[in-house]
């Protein structure tokens, strides 16, 4: 080995020790870091982050590594994986290792990697740190900061796109320098971050001027998610919306007065937009997408022919290594495109016992959620925020699921999902009152060694 190669070496080695450190004192820099670098990723492609290593790796793959040692840092020093959520993602993490490894030695780490990162590897790696820092209203401000800056940005992307090229329907492809693209500025993916800072707006207390501005702004994402045409998004929004329409049954009339005036505003502005040339254009683009469903039955017809893959009850149980590949036959041409549905992507790698350790994993974030959510006797939105937003939160995940997989931006909400599942010490403020009377107070000789005197009373003692 050469000195020179040796140099780079160690100080590649401590530069990642250096981040390691930084991920593990700032949480809130490790949160922003790995939801820009991944939807960065999933913007641009995944063709520009490829660094040559030996193998091919991407960007995120080794922010993922940070983290995940950072995750593990936090264990050894302390940081307890208890919960019934906390167990689900570390079995979860150990099925997609073995899996990994096992697919490694049959089809080469390349192959291998390439199914497992996304979805999986990145997924959970990312949940299991956001899972070990301390729960509390604290990392739940975290995450919201950063996925209403992460909104905003995206949207500010789209609509200098749609300045550009216009709104067209999810079929419709435009050409750029002589190449044909999708005529949606952003994927799937974002549109769910954009639905989900939405939701997070018109739930949590906002402190300053943004708490002032958090309704008019949650109104213009839900617009830019609409205008964005991915039916999994809106699938996903509509659901979490519903449920906060529902969850102020109990607002007082001027909250409620505020929804029907914002409500008012949208609709306006939307008359007044489709008032303009382009209007019927928009209105019509976004009816057929509504109304294709060219791309679900696809996918349907997809997972068919996926699931006789696996044969034996051992591939039921734990499913087939990575590097597999999902090769299928679709009207007479052959496809390798991953299913575009979560749970059945998890059947097929880490079988049975991977589906069901997701479910128990959503099933203890509901559960304790709804103990938040009850336990609560105030029906402001202050006090019975966290508690309906987890909950919608995990209603928008498995919508999507159904649609698309987990992209690795979603490890944040996932690891926040399961921190709130995290039993805390109990409060000084909630320990139970005992009353002290003369009556039961034990008799003490004051001049005993458990019971000294006070310094003032001992100079007094000896002035005597």
């Amino acid at each position: 080995m050469s000195p020179s190669v040796l140099l780079l070496g160690s100080a590649a080695l401590m530069l990642f020790g250096a981040l390691v450190a930084s991920l593990r004192r700032w949480p809130g820099w490790g949160i922003a870091m790995f939801t820009a670098v991944t939807l960065w990723e999933v913007t641009e492609g995944t063709n520009a982050a490829q660094i040559n290593l030996g193998v091919g790796l991407l960007l995120s793959d080794l922010t993922t590594i940070a983290v995940l040692a950072a995750a593990v840092v936090r264990v050894v020093r302390g940081v307890r994986l208890q919960g019934t959520a906390m167990v689900a993602l570390s079995l979860l993490l150990a099925l997609t290792l073995g899996s990994l490894l096992y697919g490694s030695a049959l089809f080469g780490i390349q192959q291998a990697g390439n199914e497992a990162r996304l979805a999986f590897l990145q997924v959970f790696c990312g949940a299991l740190y956001v899972a070990t820092l301390p729960g509390g209203e604290r990392v739940t401000m975290l995450v919201a900061r950063v996925w209403v800056t992460a909104a905003i940005v995206l949207s500010v992307v789209a609509i200098l796109w749609w300045r550009q090229v216009g709104i067209s329907s999810n079929s419709t492809r435009v050409l750029i320098d002589g190449a044909f693209h999708d005529s949606r500025p952003l994927g799937a993916p974002q549109a769910l971050v954009i639905g989900q800072a939405a939701v997070m707006l018109l739930y949590l207390r906002w402190p300053g001027r943004l708490a002032f501005w958090s309704r008019p702004l949650a109104w213009a994402l839900v617009l830019i998610v609409l205008l964005l045409q991915h039916r999994a998004a809106w699938s996903a929004t509509g659901v979490m919306l519903f449920g906060w329409f529902l969850s102020r049954r109990g607002s007082n009339a001027s909250s409620r007065l505020r929804t029907l005036a914002g409500a008012m505003a949208a609709t306006v502005t939307t008359l007044v937009a489709l008032s303009y040339n382009w209007g019927g254009q928009v209105a019509s683009s976004v009816a057929a997408s509504g109304q294709d469903d060219h791309t679900l039955v696809w996918r349907a017809d997809g997972w068919l022919e996926l699931l006789p893959q696996l044969r034996t009850p051992l591939d039921w149980l734990i499913g087939l290594p990575f590097g597999t590949g999902y090769k299928r036959v679709m009207d007479g041409i052959l496809v390798s495109l991953s299913p575009h549905n979560y749970f059945v992507q998890l059947l097929l790698r880490l079988g049975l016992i991977g589906v069901c350790a997701l479910t128990v994993l959503y099933a203890a974030v509901w559960r304790s959620a709804a103990a938040q959510s009850d336990a609560s006797n105030d029906t402001s939105k202050s006090s019975s925020a966290p508690g309906l937003l987890f909950r919608l939160l995990i209603c928008g995940q498995l919508v999507f699921c159904v649609a698309d997989p987990l992209f690795p931006e979603q490890a944040m909400i996932l690891g926040l999902l399961i921190v709130s599942t995290r039993p805390r010490p109990a409060l000084e403020s909630n320990a139970p009152a005992i009353r002290l009377s003369s009556s039961n107070l034990p008799s003490a000789d004051l001049e005993s060694p458990q019971h000294p005197l006070p310094p003032a009373a001992q100079r007094r003692r000896v002035g005597r």
